[in-house]
């Protein structure tokens, strides 16, 4: 032990309230009988004997760096190695506070504030596990003990290496307190992120300098860059200026001492670490080094028979790529690795602690995929399966059979199903495929996720990432030739049954159909309403949009549940949703939502287990109904277009069985019917507005509050005035205009707010829903009549009168303020009395 009280000797180092008294008796039992660590930071609970894990650290003190001696290097020449290097930053004003020569090696620590990991404001883990390991490989450290839970040697205790260190030439020593400085936190105040990253910048900058490449490391280094290639393989992306960066450096390596194995494991290490470039970018580097391959002559079909195969080779990553073109002439290599982003790599587990773990992996120990006898098992898992990021976490995708969307799966229920097959393992023994697949590095991944991105007829749509599995099935049917063919059956089924012999209204939904053929990839923002009698038609067209798209694109929701649920994972592939027998008109909130779902451009996505996740919504809504209020439309709706269905054909079973022959995929008719749609100049306006339609009309009326209900009744079962009413009339009148409620239903051209308050309140009585409404809305809807009159009545009391007009005229009012100008015979349903519009 070094002279000096423990508590001097260790402070900053160890913050911990028992440092003085147990760590003295721990250590008079403990040392030299087994190697001694501390944690640098607080842990909870407190942890005898064991490693802490990365979730008992509370809180950190410090950043740190850990170095061993290099390949080949003794443990004296790295003392002066690493001094060397501490003299340069602290001439930099970046020097350590404590160094600690663990024996082996050296360790450096930098004090700073305190770094939490719980309370306010709290640091993750693994941001400043992140920060460590730049540390650790700009300054050509051990990445492995760069994490918050990482085992730091305690000065004064015993070294001592276990078997594999001893065969590198490592001895039994002690370590010691090489040099330290006072704790104090406001030296070096490191609170927040951004002053962490200018620190740890200062750190990369000074190295990226001074220090160039790192030189080669020992073999259980994961940054070896030796004379071997036995560290770990990092593969990591790089960004395109890095990338280009490291092309600079195939061109200026020379070719040279290759064999065949290594010279493959070199071009898939670069197609990755470079696959932000152009794939001819890439390839023409390698054509180019390979031109210039002293050992073998240039073979741009072999490059090519590499670069298409999939998978990464496992040992051999980003270092040894660096390593080996800086051994073959690379001049431009200063500081590359000190750049590179290895923060999503977990740190190994790399002590001599008995029954340490550090972060082992909780998956099984992969099979090595050039293993012959497990190859072609795991090229068939990969034909089968796949992994794509899902929300925040992700999800197995299931391949089903051909023509069929594949499913999502948890992980742990997906290596439940698969335990029964097995593979050999690499000491000989069985044991299941799904584990060893899932951690494979030729495991096809997706991490754009899982979307439908639909292409049109004429092969319109989006994009799709190369990352990004596309769940898109096309269409079922191919379009005939230009041979003349026709489609009546399927013709007077669109044009007299579902439209009613409205030709507009026939011309808008062909251009919609339309629309959804040549550019399904755009929501039309609009809804169709099928209302009418039972055994009409009104679901047939499922029928035809099944013959048109795969039937993974048609979705039926027989419940509101199932189209605004909370569980709507069957909506993910869905081009069209057919809500058969639906009615929104009664619930606000869902008439709100439904709203949304015809209109907004993503969806969120819910699957039981799994995190939920937004994707594209190009859904078009197709509703069905007998019932006459379906939705609650506003005077100024534009997204329902609502189609009174004929019921001429209710009952003609030839008819619907002649139809239905036709709706088959590649039926003669529907080629044709899908040829003329799919040469239809679409209307993109039209599309995305609703026509007004008698339909929505009604729906519009029986949206309407009760007030404006009560007008449009009374002006629709109001007969023309035979005789004239004056104010006076209307004000003399007992009980108060008797054309309003038991007169001769004659609409009267003057009539006092009394008369007009007490009808509306018979006709509210007679609903027991509308039971509470409140007459002070009337006030309101009067005043599109104009202001009222004062007028003496014959009783000599004073009464309002309101102007009602002519019959036409307050018709024409009403149809001008609530029913988009409309007042024709389809609104007030006769034929002598139609207001002009």
């Amino acid at each position: 032990m070094p002279d000096g009280p423990p508590n001097e000797m260790f402070r900053g180092l160890i913050n911990s309230p028992h440092v003085e008294c147990q760590l003295l008796d721990y250590l008079k039992t403990t040392n030299a009988e087994a190697n001694c660590y501390i944690h640098a930071g607080e842990v909870s609970p407190i942890f005898r004997g064991r490693k802490a894990a990365i979730a008992n650290i509370d809180a950190t003190y410090s950043l740190w760096v850990d170095f061993d001696p290099l390949v080949g290097e003794t443990p004296e020449a790295c003392d002066v190695r690493v001094a060397g290097m501490r003299a340069g930053m602290d001439s930099a004003g970046l020097g350590p506070d404590i160094v600690v020569k663990s024996g082996n090696g050296v360790q450096w620590h930098w004090l700073t504030a305190r770094m939490g990991f719980t309370g306010e404001p709290a640091l993750p883990h693994e941001t400043i596990g992140a920060y460590l390991k730049r540390v650790a490989l700009a300054l050509g450290g051990d990445p492995a003990v760069a994490h918050v839970a990482a085992l730091l040697r305690l000065p004064g205790t015993m070294n001592l290496p276990n078997a594999s260190k001893q065969a590198k030439g490592r001895t039994v020593c002690r370590a010691s307190l090489m040099s330290t400085r006072p704790y104090d936190p406001t030296r070096r105040c490191l609170e927040t992120l951004e002053e962490l990253e200018a620190f740890v910048g200062q750190i990369e900058h000074w190295a990226a300098e001074n220090l160039g490449l790192p030189a080669a490391r020992s073999a259980d280094n994961p940054m070896a860059t030796g004379t071997g290639f036995d560290g770990e393989a990092w593969h990591v992306v790089l960004p395109e200026q890095m990338a280009r960066w490291l092309l600079r450096g195939l061109k200026q390596a020379a070719n040279r001492g290759l064999d065949r194995n290594r010279w493959v494991m070199l071009i898939r290490a670069l197609r990755h670490a470079c696959s932000a470039l152009p794939d001819h970018e890439v390839r023409d580097a390698i054509l180019d080094f390979d031109a210039r391959w002293e050992d073998g002559p240039s073979n741009p079909v072999a490059v090519d028979a590499v670069l298409s195969e999939p998978g990464l080779p496992d040992k051999f990553g980003l270092p040894q790529l660096v390593r080996l073109l800086s051994e073959r002439g690379w001049a431009e290599n200063r500081g590359f690795l000190a750049k590179a982003d290895f923060s999503a790599v977990p740190p190994a587990n790399d002590n001599d602690m008995p029954g340490a773990t550090g972060r082992a992996p909780k998956l099984p120990k992969v099979v090595p995929a050039d293993m012959s006898e497990n190859a072609d098992a795991l090229a068939a898992m990969n034909r089968r399966h796949a992994y794509a990021k899902v929300g925040n976490g992700g999800a197995v995708v299931v391949y089903g059979e051909a023509g069929t969307v594949p499913s999502l799966m948890q992980k742990h229920p997906f290596f439940d199903m698969m335990a029964p097959r097995k593979i050999t393992g690499s000491d000989g023994r069985r044991v299941p495929i799904a584990p060893v697949w899932f951690g494979w590095s030729g495991r096809r991944t997706y991490l754009g996720g899982v979307k439908m991105l639909p292409q049109g007829i004429h092969g319109d749509g989006l994009s799709v990432p190369a990352d990004t599995l596309n769940t898109w099935m096309g269409f079922v049917t191919v379009p005939a030739e230009a041979d003349g063919s026709d489609w009546p059956t399927i013709r007077e089924y669109l044009r007299d049954i579902l439209c009613a012999g409205d030709r507009s209204l026939y011309a808008w939904l062909m251009n919609w159909l339309a629309h959804a053929v040549q550019f399904p990839h755009e929501k039309p923002g609009t809804a169709l309403i099928l209302k009418g009698p039972q055994g009409a038609g009104k679901t047939t067209l499922t029928d035809l949009l099944r013959a048109i798209f795969h039937s993974a694109h048609i979705v039926s929701a027989d419940r509101p549940e199932a189209l605004l649920g909370k569980f709507n994972a069957h909506l993910r592939e869905a081009l069209i949703v057919i809500a058969d027998e639906a009615v929104f008109a009664g619930d606000p909130a869902a008439n709100n939502r439904l709203k949304a779902f015809v209109t907004d451009s993503t969806i969120t996505v819910e699957q039981k287990g799994l995190d939920s996740y937004a994707v594209p919504s190009f859904h078009r809504l197709i509703m069905t109904s007998n019932e006459e209020h379906v939705v609650r439309a506003e005077t100024d709706a534009r997204r329902w277009a609502v189609l009174d269905v004929s019921g001429k054909r209710v009952g003609d079973a030839a008819y619907f069985r002649e139809l239905y022959g036709a709706l088959k995929p590649n039926h003669p008719e529907m080629r044709a019917f899908l040829r003329d749609i799919a040469g239809i100049p679409v209307d993109r306006d039209a599309v995305r507005r609703a026509p007004t339609t008698a339909g929505l009309i009604g729906q519009i009326v029986q949206s309407q509050p009760a007030p404006q209900q009560w007008l449009y009744e009374t002006l629709r079962d109001a007969l023309p005035a035979s005789r004239s009413v004056t104010p006076q009339s209307a004000a003399d009148a007992v009980p108060f205009c008797a054309e309003f409620g038991g007169g001769d239903g004659e609409w009267p051209g003057y009539a006092t707010r009394e008369a007009l308050t007490q009808s509306f309140e018979r006709w509210a009585a007679g609903r027991r829903y509308l039971r509470g409404v409140s007459t002070n809305a009337l006030g309101n809807l009067l005043k599109m009549f104009g202001p009222a009159v004062q007028v003496r009545g014959a009783d000599s009391s004073r009464r309002r009168v309101v102007k009602l007009g002519t019959l036409t005229e307050a018709r024409n009012a009403f149809a001008t303020a609530y029913l988009r100008g409309v007042s024709d015979a389809s609104v007030w349903g006769d034929s002598d009395v139609v207001a002009s519009t």
